[in-house]
């Protein structure tokens, strides 16, 4: 992995290439080794059945926030909209705790 993103960086680099420096830091921006470091692999198991192995990769996305992930960064969202949904959870969940409690 280390050797593909070193060529990747010396081919964002090279003076000859169609890239500039500011595509090179993006393409090894810790953000983008976090995202290939959150990655996850499903094999198929000896005798498994095909619906059997999606049941398994859905549960997996699922597990991992996957698809959350991918509708959160959908669309950039301002920091006062985080804080504000923040908020909502959180009244929220005492809501609920309150319901429990009865």
């Amino acid at each position: 992995m280390l050797k593909l993103q070193a060529s990747r960086i010396r081919k964002a680099t090279d003076p000859s290439g169609f890239r500039s420096g500011r595509e090179a830091t993006k393409l090894c921006s810790p953000r983008k080794r976090e995202d290939i470091k959150n990655m996850f692999i499903i094999k198929k198991k000896k005798g498994e059945s095909d619906d059997k192995l999606i049941a398994r990769f859905r549960k997996k996305t699922i597990v991992e926030g996957v698809m959350q992930e991918y509708r959160d960064r959908e669309h950039y969202k301002k920091p006062a909209e985080r804080r504000k949904e923040a908020k909502y959870r959180i009244a929220h969940s005492i809501e609920l705790e309150k319901k429990r409690s009865y």
